[in-house]
């Protein structure tokens, strides 16, 4: 569906939700698209003159994927990130050469300027050596990118911590060549993922496309440095619409490529990071490196030991009630909405809670 010229992320999922299933969009008689009034006659016609292509392509990438060992993740299958799943634009398929498992609490994305400083470089470094030191089941995201996106990688693959690179081209070319090397060696301790086929080039557009997947799988985005302007600021912005927490090192204001981190932290866009406390603090991370990062479904029994204050707070509020609202929570809980929904996703994906319909949360039990 991805290759069904018109039909972006959005709309092929709605698409699955009106024919029921994918293979249907494909198999329904020309004539019967009139019969749905939300799809208009320019979508219809876009559909009708490419599904035979896009099913010619999809074999040829089918033999792709098989020669070259890598997994597809579709939207809806159980492996794919379900903090991506979340985002009406995520892709509608993943291209994953490696393999992590995405659905555990602790990804962190690190991104930055092209043009990385010395310090910058070396505060990058020390603040994934750091927290793998405390983290060993963490993954930390990047794009691979010159400057701090590679550092990270290199830090995260020194550190011992698996680390993947979100790429704007197909899987059959490595960009920038320079990191093949480092790419190769991550596929063996994390991996290289990209909604896009192979024999995509790696044009300009596709890295703001590539940005949205490296703020929605991730818990939060940390942006080392940036200029006024540049990729990580947009990474920045779509983490925060995706209520993904949003931190940034500060700099001289001197550095220009310190200037796009402090405007994010002068316009509260961003929380201040100066170390790995910091982050700890921001994502609700414990340090452990022995125990199982995925917390077990708490029993009727026995409270579970939640990381943070304001987790507790939640379950305290949940077990005396039937069932809450988002804004009833946060009243009671006296947790802003903001903070409260990137707190209850944590808490749903790791089995502590349901969402019911009507947007009300329950604990599981």
């Amino acid at each position: 569906m991805s290759r069904l010229r018109n039909v972006g992320p959005i709309t092929a999922k709605r698409l699955v939700e009106i024919f029921g299933s994918a293979e249907r969009v494909f198999s329904c008689p020309d004539g019967e698209f009139k019969e749905y009034e939300i799809i208009t006659p320019s979508l219809a016609k876009s559909i009708i003159e490419t599904r035979e292509a896009a099913l010619a392509a999809a074999d040829k990438e089918i033999d792709f994927i098989g020669r070259f060992d890598i997994q597809v993740l579709g939207y809806q299958d159980e492996a794919y990130p379900e903090r991506l799943r979340q985002c009406d634009d995520g892709p509608l398929v993943l291209f994953m050469k490696g393999d992590v498992d995405w659905n555990i609490f602790k990804v962190l994305s690190i991104v930055g300027t092209r043009r990385a400083t010395v310090e910058g470089k070396d505060f990058c470094e020390r603040l994934v050596a750091e927290l793998a030191e405390r983290h060993r089941d963490m993954i930390v995201v990047s794009g691979l990118a010159y400057g701090i996106d590679i550092c990270v990688h290199r830090a995260a693959l020194k550190a011992g911590v698996r680390t993947v690179g979100v790429v704007a081209h197909g899987l059959d070319n490595v960009y920038p060549a320079e990191h093949r090397h480092v790419a190769a060696e991550m596929t063996q301790w994390g991996g290289m993922m990209t909604e896009y086929w192979s024999n995509t080039r790696p044009e300009a557009v596709n890295f703001v496309h590539r940005n949205r997947i490296v703020a929605g799988v991730s818990a939060g985005t940390l942006v080392v440095e940036s200029g006024e302007k540049g990729g990580s600021l947009i990474t920045a912005r779509l983490a925060a619409e995706y209520s993904r927490e949003v931190m940034a090192v500060p700099g001289s204001p001197w550095n220009k490529m310190s200037r796009g981190c402090n405007d994010l932290i002068r316009q509260a866009q961003a929380t201040l990071v100066q170390s790995v406390d910091d982050v700890e603090a921001q994502l609700g991370w414990a340090a452990s490196s022995t125990k199982s990062d995925k917390p077990q479904q708490p029993s009727l029994f026995e409270r579970p030991d939640f990381a943070g204050e304001e987790e507790k707070k939640i379950y305290n509020t949940l077990i005396a009630e039937d069932g809450l609202s988002v804004s009833q929570l946060s009243i009671k809980s006296n947790i802003p909405v903001a903070q409260l929904n990137s707190l209850l996703f944590e808490m749903e994906l790791g089995g502590f809670l349901r969402k019911m319909p009507g947007d009300i949360y329950k604990l599981k039990k």
